[in-house]
């Protein structure tokens, strides 16, 4: 069963999630839930979304590959609900082909995802599956955008 998710902007802040599986012979499986969800920051890619919510607390859905969704794990499972990663005062976010970066309110930048260069800056070259803080630095402003790999 393929999944697929769609997003649709209202307004910068109010998202409407709607989603739908299909089968395997590409039959349809419309069960298509519309949700409106406030949102203070959002990015996504072909393979996931991250997003801020209005209160503060980071969010993703999409395919896990490589620790995208930076829940703990990483796979080939698709979570087309947002579901909620980390609390906190997150600031903003963005997800980058393998990787996802996002800024707390404190200035400290966190990482993600693929790192088997070392791209994500925290200490390993091993995958990151849940969210790591950058070095100590606290007067990062914007997150880094890429277009692939760092």
């Amino acid at each position: 069963m393929r999944k697929q998710y769609f997003l649709s902007y209202l307004s910068a802040t109010l998202l409407f999630l709607a989603g739908c599986s299909s089968n395997d012979d590409n039959s349809s499986n419309n069960n298509s839930n519309v949700t409106a969800e406030k949102f203070n920051d959002i990015s996504s890619n072909t393979l996931q979304t991250i997003a801020i919510k209005a209160d503060g607390t980071l969010w993703s859905w999409g395919t896990d590959a490589f620790g995208l969704l930076g829940n703990g794990s990483a796979g080939t499972d698709t979570t087309i609900a947002p579901a909620q990663i980390m609390d906190g005062s997150w600031k903003s976010v963005h997800a980058g082909e393998y990787n996802s970066f996002a800024i707390k309110f404190d200035g400290t930048l966190w990482a993600w995802g693929v790192n088997n260069g070392g791209q994500l800056g925290i200490g390993t070259m091993e995958d990151a599956l849940a969210p790591h803080q950058v070095g100590s630095a606290t007067d990062w402003k914007r997150s880094i955008r890429d277009r692939d790999l760092h």
